[in-house]
């Protein structure tokens, strides 16, 4: 499971879960199927707040990202100290 960050061209911004990219834009046309994405790619944590339902084997993953506009596209965060921290 991958975590991707999506905003929504109506202002709506948040993660994802899904296998791949596609998936994660098959699940947020599923659930705003009128509103068009504007950017969407993956970043190394789950960020507040989920655009899409949490799966279930998912629910209670910490989210450590808390600079998703940063770190989308990235593979690993590109800080060097936690954001948690």
């Amino acid at each position: 499971m991958q975590h991707f960050y999506a905003y929504l061209e109506d202002g709506k911004k948040g993660t994802v879960w899904a296998e791949n990219k596609l998936d994660a834009e098959q699940l947020i046309t599923k659930h705003f199927p009128e509103i068009p994405i504007i950017k969407l790619g993956i970043i190394p944590y789950p960020a507040f707040p989920d655009l899409t339902p949490v799966p279930e084997n998912y629910k209670g993953f910490p989210h450590l990202c808390y600079s998703p506009g940063v770190c989308i596209n990235r593979a690993a965060c590109p800080k060097r100290i936690a954001c948690s921290e």
